[in-house]
């Protein structure tokens, strides 16, 4: 029952952690740093996006429906979590001296970057949640729009960078950025529209059965 309510979201959950897995281990080093390249830096690209949108496909539609009284229990478990693997991972950070001094520094690990590097997903879910509920509440079917907006605002962060450098007026104001978090891969740029996109998949007639209306992205799919 439930492969037919989640479709393809259900069978890939399994790949997708193992993806998730072999970014942070690189699995194929020993064998082949080419092979390892392609399975960690492309193939492997595509697990967190997809962990955003089965997130999305459950959380939007209950925003539609509930408001801010279906965000508050999904923060809640987001930064249960978060704060359970933060514990985990403290003794790790007090070993390897890797907690930053200033509490300035540790604002941006705690709200941003995550305390432990791959711990920036939960800020991130939690910060997404936040930027959809607000953009679904003010522009309803055209959410999608800032949340583009948004992720291109990332990429020149991020992928783009090599532009952002070699323009001086754009290259300041990402520096200025950077001194709230390390990187532009975070729940204000990245989160917010693959939660959608999950609704999107969830929506009638989008990529699976289910969903509670449509998120209309693009425009032309109402």
């Amino acid at each position: 029952m439930r492969g037919n309510t989640l479709g393809g979201f259900d069978r890939f959950r399994l790949p997708a952690a193992l993806l998730v897995a072999a970014i942070h281990t690189g699995p194929l080093l020993s064998v082949s740093p080419l092979a390892n390249d392609l399975l960690t830096d492309i193939w492997g690209r595509i697990a967190v996006p997809f962990f955003f949108a089965v997130s999305g496909w459950f959380l939007v539609p209950r925003l539609r429906r509930e408001g801010v009284a279906a965000l508050g229990p999904f923060l809640k478990k987001a930064l249960l979590l978060y704060l359970l693997s933060a514990l985990l991972y403290l003794p790790l950070n007090l070993y390897n001296h890797t907690l930053q001094d200033s509490g300035a520094a540790l604002l941006r690990d705690i709200f941003f970057n995550g305390t432990f590097y791959h711990l920036w997903y939960f800020p991130a879910l939690a910060l997404g949640a936040c930027i959809v509920w607000a953009l679904v509440r003010g522009l309803g079917r055209w959410a999608w729009l800032p949340a583009v907006l948004l992720y291109l605002i990332g990429l020149l962060g991020d992928s783009w960078y090599g532009l952002t450098a070699a323009l001086p007026p754009v290259r300041a104001a990402y520096e200025a950025m950077f001194l709230c978090f390390d990187y532009t891969r975070n729940g204000l740029f990245s989160t917010p529209i693959f939660l959608l996109l999950g609704w999107l998949a969830g929506r009638p007639g989008g990529w699976g059965p289910g969903g509670t209306g449509p998120v209309c992205w693009p425009p032309w799919f109402c």
